[in-house]
């Protein structure tokens, strides 16, 4: 397989806050049945994710989106995201 890459991004939509917010795009790696990790290069609110050329077919790989605002207190939204690698 050669390395895929696919772009992710964090809406306001569903959030609740109306404050401004960043976000931040990390692998959970305890959950995946996949040793490999991702690459992961972020830009504000969006992310373009690859997946190594070395995952296998079936293999799932878990990516949080984590999204705080900056009102008081702060509020803070996680988002999971399950990649399975065809």
């Amino acid at each position: 397989m050669e390395s895929e890459t696919t772009s992710i991004s964090f809406s306001r939509k569903g959030f609740l806050s109306s404050n401004c917010f960043t976000c931040a795009f990390w692998q959970y790696e305890e959950v995946g049945s996949s040793p490999e990790k991702l690459i992961i290069q972020t830009k504000g609110n969006q992310a373009k994710i690859t997946i190594p050329k070395s995952a296998k077919s079936g293999d799932t790989l878990h990516l949080i989106v984590e999204a705080k605002d900056n009102g008081t207190p702060n509020l803070t939204n996680y988002q999971r995201v399950i990649l399975t690698v065809e």
